[in-house]
């Protein structure tokens, strides 16, 4: 693993961003790159010779997973801590 730089914020969100495009297809991976690299959906879905549609809808999927799996996490974690919270108090 490469090492990282930043906040401590910042070193995690570059970890779990990394782990999440470790789950995707080499397709969804591609896609990924070409849109932070500011293409359009019309050009990748021209590079690609498909639809601007099959490209819009593939990103969506991928967004919904990364929102999915950072809903986990974050849910994980909010309740380990309110458990903790509640060990804590009772």
């Amino acid at each position: 693993m490469k090492s990282h730089d930043g906040t401590p914020e910042q070193i995690e969100a570059d970890i779990l961003r990394e782990e999440l495009l470790a789950t995707l297809t080499a397709e969804e991976r591609t896609l990924c790159m070409r849109k932070q690299s500011g293409f359009s959906s019309r050009e990748i879905a021209k590079e690609q010779g498909t639809s601007v549609a099959r490209v819009d809808t593939l990103f969506y999927r991928i967004k919904r997973k990364f929102r999915d799996a950072l809903n986990k996490r974050t849910g994980a974690s909010l309740s380990t801590t309110s458990q903790a919270t509640r060990t804590r108090t009772a």
